[in-house]
């Protein structure tokens, strides 16, 4: 069974209370309307099959809607058996059709005709997800009385009515086959959208997953990485500071820088996976803004002498000396704006 099926059959088991109720009531009517008039054992034995078939119906669907594990298997056994309850029932008002038809005048058939397009009419909102069913019942319980119609016509009346009766099981399948391609495509797309919320989740998770071993992963490997790193930085600073040939000294330097861009690169890769986990710290100190500019500006000024380009930064006089601010998040945002600038700008600019 697809999940389309079962949710067709969903909305039968919910709409089955009305249905039973529907059932009954327009039964009760006729018994007693009819009481008196017809031989009571018939009646009662008539009204009593209702009874018992509505019933069975409800104890189905109620089981079903209070049996959410339910194999496939079993499904099937329930779906058939309701089907079953549903056309028995079907003939059930075909008989009283038959039987109730004789003993009415003209006025009253009319009245019988009307209850029996209720009945009709309700089967539209209660059997119409699954179409064939809907459609079977009110053709069975309506083609008596139009065969009877034509039959016993004895004024333009009658004939009309039964022409009426016609035509309304004509539109009745017409309407219930509007209503379960309706049902069956809002059904469709529900099941379209629950496929793609798993599929959504599945994907949350495999990425969520994916994120939780990349940031174990920098996590572990970040004192891998430093250690040798520092080694260098460190290194590089003695023989910088014991230098004397110019050139060297310059080699050194640049040593130092990338050094130093490298372990700022690793730390913002760090702040990043920290991020990502809802792990990272704000400390907010008394900074001074221009300091903050030129420790940005100084990590990238062999780029900026590479394109030749021109960094002026302007700082205005109602800016206050000392800003509350977390001097390493600021520089971080400013190393990307400017990495970007750089980046984008022409030579000689």
């Amino acid at each position: 069974m697809t999940s389309i099926e079962k949710h067709q059959l969903d909305l039968i088991f919910q709409n089955n209370t009305s249905s039973f109720v529907g059932n009954l009531a327009v039964g009760g009517l006729l018994t007693v309307g009819l009481f008196g008039q017809i031989d009571t054992l018939i009646l009662v034995i008539w009204f009593l099959t209702l009874f018992s078939l509505s019933t069975m119906r409800l104890a189905i669907g109620s089981h079903y809607l209070k049996s959410p594990d339910l194999d496939e298997s079993k499904i099937l056994t329930l779906r058939k058996n309701f089907a079953a309850l549903v056309l028995m029932s079907a003939l059930v008002w075909h008989v009283g059709a038959w039987i109730f038809y004789d003993y009415f005048s003209t006025t009253t058939t009319s009245f019988l005709l009307v209850m029996f397009a209720g009945l009709a009419a309700g089967s539209a909102g209660t059997l119409s997800p699954i179409k064939w069913l809907a459609n079977s019942f009110v053709f069975i319980i309506l083609v008596p009385l139009i065969l009877q119609g034509f039959w016993f016509a004895e004024t333009q009346i009658d004939f009309a009515i039964a022409i009426v009766t016609l035509v309304y099981l004509i539109f009745s399948i017409k309407i219930n086959g509007l209503f379960s391609d309706s049902i069956l495509k809002e059904v469709e797309l529900n099941a379209n959208n629950t496929k793609l919320i798993e599929e959504l989740e599945e994907a949350k998770f495999a990425a969520e997953s994916s994120n939780k071993v990349k940031s174990e992963f920098i996590t572990n490997i970040s004192p891998e990485t430093r250690t040798p790193l520092n080694a260098i930085m460190g290194f590089t600073q003695l023989l910088i500071s014991s230098e004397d040939d110019v050139k060297k000294l310059e080699y050194l330097k640049n040593i130092d820088r990338g050094s130093k861009q490298l372990l700022d690169l690793l730390n913002d890769i760090l702040d990043l996976s920290r991020l990502e986990r809802g792990k990272v710290d704000i400390f907010t100190q008394e900074t001074e803004l221009k300091v903050v500019l030129n420790s940005v500006i100084t990590k990238f000024q062999s780029q900026l002498l590479d394109k030749e380009i021109a960094l002026n930064y302007e700082i205005s006089n109602t800016t206050p000396k000392l800003l509350e601010m977390d001097p390493i998040r600021w520089g971080q945002v400013l190393k990307q704006i400017l990495s970007n600038a750089i980046k984008f700008s022409h030579k000689n600019s």
